[in-house]
């Protein structure tokens, strides 16, 4: 890196490191933030929120919401199984958070893939690693939208399940 490094040290007082480096100025590109990408609503989804915080049910909804989307909220895995068990044909999709009380999102969603629902579940999580996306992904989960929800992420996320839902 074309870099230095030096030392001055005094016995029984101490060493000073320096290094020293070469940087050079990174080029930034700044997006228009007038020119925002819209993804146009194609078909109004019903989906099943399941998530424990408040807070968190709070947000998802509203950016469902202003989406166009119908929620409809439950808040461990027991109550989303005994509501897709009830109805499960009539929601679209299914956003399920990982870590809950009573019964968590992985342990749902084997209980649900057992009944032979096969309505898509989204895990909805902080647990953002890819060893755990591929745990998500083996438990029966069709795709994975870290927490907290980015726009953008959840605009693709929703279109995808849009265009499934046209072509079934």
């Amino acid at each position: 890196m074309k870099g230095t490094i030096t030392i001055k040290s005094e016995l029984a007082v101490g060493s000073c490191f320096t290094v020293t480096f070469p940087i050079h100025p990174a080029e930034v590109k700044i997006d228009n933030p007038t020119e925002k990408k819209q993804i146009k609503l194609i078909q109004s989804l019903n989906i099943l929120l399941v998530e424990d915080s408040l807070t968190n049910q709070l947000v998802a909804r509203l950016m469902l919401e202003r989406r166009g989307h119908q929620v409809t909220i439950t808040n461990h895995g027991q109550e989303a199984i005994l509501k897709l068990l009830q109805c499960h044909r009539s929601f679209d999709l299914v956003l399920m958070d990982i870590s809950m009380p009573v019964l968590d999102g992985l342990e749902a969603t084997k209980y649900i893939r057992k009944l032979n629902i096969d309505t898509p579940i989204v895990a909805l999580t902080a647990n953002a690693m890819q060893n755990d996306q591929f745990l998500y992904q083996q438990t029966g989960m069709n795709g994975f939208l870290a927490k907290p929800i980015q726009p953008e992420e959840l605009d693709l996320m929703l279109v995808k399940y849009q265009i499934l839902k046209q072509v079934t």
